[in-house]
């Protein structure tokens, strides 16, 4: 590697800087003065928030919404959603859920799932957070034991943290959404949750995030 290369990111990794920049782009254009700009993002959410959060082909909007945002090289060959492609949509979806009436951004960077749970959890239960309403909400998002289940009990997980004013990182969702699909992926993500949850550091909660990171 020459001093002008630059390391690929995996794919995982892609898809984290995908969805980050398009939420923000998406916040930003919903908050601008400019009244085209806020009108096009505000009508880009509400569409996004009438699409199936774990189907990115049964609805054509979702080709400019979600897919567009894929690059060539990231997109399925296959006649099916590659992982890459359903981890995108899926994210940009549960964002827009998110973003609605929303008093706070709803994507705030580096606040893992598992950190946002706890959040909510000791306004709920300060004594005992371990113990609050929304942790059972939280173990039946870790134990989903397909895709479509583990997207679908986030959409009720997600509309717990808003109604909380609680955000998180949809760059990281999105990668966590990418390694479930991946062989033994959701041990890795409840590994992560988990972490996130109880506070361990950085340092711990980001270390399984190089196991298997060229996988696709």
């Amino acid at each position: 590697m020459t001093m002008t290369d630059t390391p690929r990111q995996s794919p995982e990794r892609q898809v984290g800087t995908i969805v980050a920049t398009r939420v923000q782009e998406l916040y930003a254009g919903a908050t601008s003065e400019h009244p085209g700009f806020s009108a096009r993002a505000r009508a880009n959410l509400a569409q996004l928030r009438q699409l199936d959060t774990a189907d990115p082909v049964s609805d054509v909007r979702a080709w400019n919404l979600t897919l567009s945002s894929i690059p060539g090289e990231l997109q399925g060959a296959a006649d099916t959603p590659n992982a890459v492609e359903r981890a995108v949509h899926s994210a940009l979806v549960l964002y827009a859920i998110h973003a609605q009436s929303a008093k706070v951004p709803a994507h705030k960077p580096k606040k893992r799932v598992g950190q946002a749970v706890r959040e909510v959890a000791i306004t709920q239960k300060p004594d005992d957070p371990t113990d609050a309403a929304i942790i059972a909400r939280f173990h039946t998002c870790a134990k989903a034991s397909s895709y479509n289940q583990l997207v679908r009990h986030l959409r009720g997980l997600i509309t717990l943290l808003r109604s909380s004013d609680i955000a998180l990182d949809y760059g990281l969702l999105a990668q966590d959404l990418y390694r479930a699909q991946q062989p033994d992926g959701m041990r890795i993500v409840r590994l992560r949750w988990g972490r996130s949850f109880h506070n361990i550091s950085p340092q711990q909660i980001t270390s399984a995030e190089s196991e298997n990171a060229n996988v696709r």
